[in-house]
């Protein structure tokens, strides 16, 4: 029966538990260019988010991370802009903010999706933009080559050859001239390195007209957008509570001679109503020139992968910068003080300042480098540290970071290096010079570098001498574009005591190796990806006391079809996903137990499936996407059982996903989708049992008004069925669960204005059923009420 327990509190502790509360399915490849909807649902647990955070990673390198676009106690809702996806891999993981502390989707590693261009089935171009740069002045033409290596590039408008004003990189492609007011019929088309057509692409724009003023004025320079928000959510009818909280917040931008200006602000009633969240509300003001940056408020600067990259920090950000020098300083908060809460289990939290410093020089189209130093420390003062559990710490880091580009940047090296010094509790201070002489045979006072860092015995590491290495974390990377091959490798190495509180969610003592390479084939008909990922952590055997060195090994194909002069779209990923654990040790290094080694594998194969159809006399875009996954644990002998029989535990899964999509443009005006899904997740263990879901989701648009008046319905329906061993403190009894979920949703948007927008959204949440014995009918109804006024 121990053996039982400690299996089940293993696989609980290892995340392989079948409570999960939140379902995901990422998406095996998506479209680059083009904006992505990633939703999360609650399948399990009852608590309401306060905040949900998505990250992001595009190619490796990181970028400032997005809030939930639509929250409730059920849904999670996330939108990736289409500058966000111009890449090759996108990477992401999310941070739920719960009552009872914060969740993180994956709980370890992250999401990965494919980025595939749009080819000749699709579109070539992406239309970024067709606006006027003043009121009745010249139209601009943005637009963003979804095909790689073009070697020509012709425009025609209305049928004239505009080629000359034509502006390119391997990014963006621009034209600005004069167009007058109507109907005007763009194509754009291209060549590839070779000479070859890869086709072209058409447009209709319609610039609108100057306006006709009473007198002359000079053109507006500036935006402003405003908004209010109201949301009402009731959490349990039994108890007939109801949550409350507005929000209201402004954007504007504009131009004030040279410079550029924009500014954001964000105020939430969260921040009243509770005492042990960080603020939501958010506040920042921008002001740019060729030259300058300065930016004050709720900031999310960079400096590389590993010193400070997705950490909010309100203060003062100021970039100086030329063609061959840059400097960069960042001041600020990255926490506010929160003092501790008696018998509510909340040890408070310190403030947390933030200073940086990063020197960049070189041509960025060519060589380049910087040179970065990152402090951030905990303001003990801040709390009363007699009262609270909370240590407060501080960090030192210094990096550096090189890039360089060849062959018109075909060919691009990219090196980062970085060093830590961490201490966990700096609430004594400093200690005498005697700890650095006796650990580094330094005579040095610690407190001459107060400032800078405090020493004492909490500082890690203080065997710099003899472990250079352990507060080291290394990047490397090259990439290499030949014809239509394109090649990514990558190699990182983070130390065991490496520590950046300005990238909370970089993982150390860990080592990596990533090879990418994509290949176009049958005249960019045939998209094929292939992936090497090899990872290993325990980097210098510190944890003699228990398993030792975990080796992971990760093979990703990719495979997409876009045949020429057609719709059809179709998409394989599989990837193979291998695990080792060495043995366990004790202090000396000797094998426990040589039998208790886990090893693991995980298959997952995705198949995408999309095509236009055109039936009834409607146009409609149909989609399908099956992922299975197969997961094998392999435990050896447990708590010391008879070597001759030892006890095997398979922690393995096998889990099936099916999802078909189909979204009908039923005439000019209005819009429908559906959507019907169903999963199952089977652990081959008994103990921790089965689970499967389906669900069903339908929506229906319609712009009564085009500009003016809009509505929306939403329709959804899940049913979850689980069936566990539960353990009672006695035996494990079988608990079978069968609840479901009704979803209901109205949206209006309403424009009675010129310049004003009200905005709506209502939606109602029905449980029935049982779960874990409890009976849920009518018990978790959640109503979440939002108004939305947009002021432009």
């Amino acid at each position: 029966m121990k053996n039982r327990l400690f299996l089940l509190l293993f696989a609980l502790w290892t995340g392989l538990a079948w409570g999960q509360d939140w379902q995901h399915l990422p998406p095996g490849q998506a479209q680059a260019g083009s904006s992505l909807d990633l939703d999360f649902s609650r399948v399990a647990g009852s608590e309401t988010p306060s905040a949900a955070i998505l990250f992001l990673e595009l190619d490796g390198e990181g970028g400032p991370s997005l809030d939930a676009v639509y929250m409730d106690a059920n849904t999670l809702e996330f939108r990736v802009p289409a500058d966000r996806t111009q890449g090759t891999r996108l990477s992401y993981w999310v941070e739920i903010d719960l009552p009872g502390g914060a969740l993180r989707l994956p709980e370890s590693g992250r999401y990965e999706v494919n980025l595939v261009p749009a080819t000749l089935g699709g579109d070539v171009f992406l239309l970024l933009s067709a606006e006027e740069t003043l009121p009745g002045g010249p139209v601009l033409l943005a637009f963003a080559p979804q095909l790689e290596d073009l070697g020509g590039l012709q425009l025609l408008i209305n049928g004239e050859d505009r080629s000359e004003g034509l502006e390119s990189d391997p990014w963006l492609i621009t034209w600005l001239g004069d167009l007058g007011p109507g109907d005007h019929t763009i194509v754009l088309s291209a060549t590839d390195g070779s000479g070859a057509s890869v086709g072209s692409q058409s447009f209709r724009i319609q610039p609108s007209a100057p306006e006709v003023a009473a007198r002359p004025r000079a053109p507006r320079s500036w935006s402003l957008d405003a908004f209010q928000e109201f949301n009402m959510q009731r959490v349990d009818s039994r108890a007939e509570q109801w949550a409350r909280y507005h929000s209201a917040g402004l954007r504007a931008r504009g131009k004030l001679g040279t410079f550029r200006w924009k500014g954001r602000l964000l105020l939430s009633a969260l921040d009243r109503e509770s005492e042990i969240l960080q603020p939501q509300s958010r506040f920042e003001l921008q002001l740019s020139h060729k030259y300058l940056e300065l930016g004050v408020g709720d900031r999310q600067p960079q400096f590389g992968k590993l010193v400070l990259s997705g950490t909010r920090v309100r203060g003062l950000d100021l970039a100086l910068k030329s063609p061959v020098a840059r400097l960069r300083f960042v001041s600020g908060k990255t926490k506010e003080s929160l003092d501790p809460l008696a018998g509510q289990g909340f040890g408070g939290t310190f403030q947390r300042d933030l200073t940086g410093f990063d020197l960049g020089f070189g041509m960025e189209d060519a060589f380049s480098g910087s040179l970065s130093l990152l402090t951030v420390r905990d303001d003990v003062g801040s709390i009363t540290a007699q009262t609270t559990t909370a240590k407060p710490v501080d960090n030192l880091v210094l990096g550096t970071r090189f890039r360089q580009q060849f062959a018109r940047g075909k060919f691009w090296l990219t090196q980062e290096a970085a060093f830590s010094l961490y201490n966990s509790n700096i609430t004594g201070g400093v200690v005498d010079g005697s700890l650095l002489e006796d650990s580094l045979g330094l005579a040095l006072d610690p407190g001459d570098f107060e400032d800078l860092i405090i020493i004492n015995e909490y500082l890690s590491p203080l065997d710099i001498a003899e472990n250079p290495l352990s507060s080291v974390a290394l990047d490397a990377g090259m990439g290499l574009r030949v014809g239509k091959n394109e090649l990514r490798a990558d190699f990182q190495r983070v130390g065991p005591n490496y520590n950046s509180l300005g990238n909370a969610f970089l993982d150390n003592d860990r080592q990596r190796i990533t090879i990418r390479d994509r290949v176009r084939l049958a005249q960019n008909q045939v998209y094929l990806d292939l992936g090497l990922g090899l990872s290993s952590d325990n980097l210098e055997g510190q944890y003699d006391n228990g398993p030792g060195t975990t080796s992971t090994s990760e093979y990703n194909l990719g495979l997409g079809w876009y045949p020429r002069q057609t719709d059809f779209k179709a998409n394989l990923g599989f990837s193979l996903v291998g695990e080792e654990n060495d043995p366990a040790k004790d202090g000396a290094g000797n094998l426990l137990r040589p039998a208790d080694e886990l090893s693991a594998s995980l298959q997952q194969l995705t198949i995408g499936l999309s095509k236009d159809l055109q039936f009834l006399e409607r146009d409609h875009r149909a989609s399908l996407t099956v992922q299975n996954q197969t997961k094998g644990d392999d435990i050896g002998q447990i708590d010391g059982a008879d070597a001759g029989n030892p006890l095997r535990r398979d922690l393995g899964f096998n889990s099936f996903q099916a999802t078909l999509g189909l979204r009908s443009q039923i005439d000019a005006r209005m819009r429908s989708r559906l959507t019907v899904g169903m999963y199952t997740h089977e652990y081959n263990d008994d103990v921790l049992g089965e689970r499967s879901w389906w669900n069903l989701r339908a929506s229906l648009e319609r712009d009564w008004i085009p500009d003016e008046l809009s509505t929306s319905f939403r329709f959804a329906f899940q049913g979850l069925g689980s069936k566990v061993d539960e353990w009672n403190g006695f035996t494990f009894d079988e608990v079978e669960d069968d609840y479901s979920r009704l979803d209901l949703g109205a949206q209006a948007s309403w424009v009675p204005l010129p310049n004003l927008r009200l905005e709506s959204r209502l939606d109602f949440q029905f449980y029935s059923g049982e779960r874990g014995g409890e009976d849920l009918s009518d018990t978790d109804m959640h109503i979440v009420l939002r108004l939305i006024q947009t002021l432009k």
